[in-house]
């Protein structure tokens, strides 16, 4: 263990010292890169490492921007979440799980990165870092299933949970489509968007395929309702290409029922029902202070009864096991992202809460919580936009007719 942790740590030296005037990229990039590295790390210290590290690279940023540090509101009432959650544990010494412990390490992990992304307001190759991470584990997934591998497996590329394979994968292509849109990337981007979205339907996970989808949509709409006079021509495309993408794929005789395992043989869809169906019967019944941690169902253990360590919906998990206040903190978590994130920004939030509401779990909502910092931080975007516009409206409304009161001095008139 000293071993690998030495190595790691000169490994993250001498990246700070080769990126240190790309703090962005290096954030960012240490993220999305996780999945891929924290496998080869001891059990119990990549999560830790992740925010050691992120945080390393918030004080440099901080330093660099003399600006103090400062988390956003809804992360601030994610910390909150958090600590609320580790005490109900420690309370309940006999069920500690440890989600309280990696619940807090996430939500202050994604709290280092939207201070980074707002302080440089998307710039220093930010959003290029958002990347490597999906992509590497996009193509490793698709030439799995490419060469023989089965959709869905319990452990995909790298041994990765397919849910968070597709998380990271569905993230990095919002990110693009989201730069895209804002026209801060070049439309040869698409290509890196479909290797992406491959990424996504290979792992076979509905969770962020539902949340891929509805961002996606969302920016499709939101571009649309911001150019009057492109939006029928976008949308007739759009319907062209999905009417050719699924008759290429009939010709192709591919198997929709068996890709998205319509007939749910291995019982994935249904035990996740009725782990929600548990999970409700929980609120109902003791829905004010909760059952517990891990549990949910009715009241007791899902694995008791052959069903999933959490229901796979965050809500229900927080709300059924750790009380009512713990579900409105979360509640008010989500809206204040969307409220505090820019109009496109607000595609992230759609993302992790539908992937989230599908497949979310306390254990596993890094992304959850990246999600929403990365939704918060294009509040920037705003800002420096509005900020522009002011400028050249007071320049227009000031300075410019200060200009035009003055005659031309080689006297050609008003100028």
């Amino acid at each position: 263990m000293t071993f690998t942790l030495t190595i790691s740590a000169l490994l993250f030296a001498v990246l700070a010292f080769t990126l240190r005037r790309n703090l962005g990229f290096l954030a960012t990039a240490f993220w999305t890169m996780f999945p891929v590295y924290g496998v080869l790390l001891p059990e119990g210290i990549g999560l830790p490492a992740l925010t050691a590290g992120l945080m390393l690279i918030a004080m440099m940023v901080a330093v660099r921007s003399r600006q103090r540090f400062s988390v956003p509101a809804p992360l601030i009432a994610g910390v909150i979440l958090a600590v609320m959650v580790n005490a109900r544990e420690l309370l309940d010494p006999s069920e500690l799980r440890g989600e309280g412990i990696r619940l807090l390490a996430s939500v202050l992990s994604a709290a280092f990165v939207g201070f980074i992304g707002h302080t440089i307001q998307w710039k220093q190759g930010f959003a290029w870092g958002l990347l490597p991470g999906g992509i590497v584990l996009a193509i490793a997934e698709i030439m799995r299933v490419l060469s023989g591998g089965t959709i869905h497996a319990s452990e995909v590329a790298f041994g990765i949970n397919p849910i968070v394979l597709g998380q990271y994968a569905a993230i990095a292509a919002v990110v693009t489509a989201f730069q895209i849109f804002r026209t801060a990337w070049s439309r040869s981007m698409w290509l890196i968007f479909i290797v992406l979205a491959g990424g996504v339907v290979a792992t076979g996970s509905r969770g962020p395929l539902l949340g891929l989808t509805v961002a996606f949509l969302y920016l499709l709409i939101t571009r649309t309702q911001t150019d009057h006079r492109s939006r029928i021509p976008r949308i007739v495309a759009l319907l062209l290409m999905l009417a050719v993408g699924t008759l290429i794929m009939m010709k192709l005789k591919i198997d929709f029922a068996g890709w998205f395992r319509v007939e749910d043989a291995d019982r994935n869809a249904g035990s996740r029902i009725d782990a929600w169906g548990g999970a409700w019967t929980t609120i109902t019944s003791d829905g004010l202070l909760g059952a517990g941690p891990g549990r949910y169902f009715e009241g007791t253990y899902g694995a008791t009864v052959g069903l999933p360590d959490d229901p796979h919906n965050i809500l229900l998990e927080i709300w059924s096991e750790f009380g009512l206040v713990l579900a409105i903190v979360l509640i008010v978590v989500m809206v204040l992202a969307w409220r505090t994130s820019a109009e496109r920004g607000q595609a992230f939030v759609l993302l992790a809460v539908a992937v989230a509401s599908v497949s979310g779990a306390l254990a596993t909502s890094l992304v959850f919580w990246m999600a929403l910092a990365l939704a918060t931080s294009t509040q920037s975007l705003k800002n420096d936009k509005e900020n522009v516009r002011r400028i050249l409206d007071e320049y227009s409304d000031g300075s410019l007719k200060r200009v035009k009161k003055h005659k031309d001095p080689h006297g050609r008139g008003r100028y």
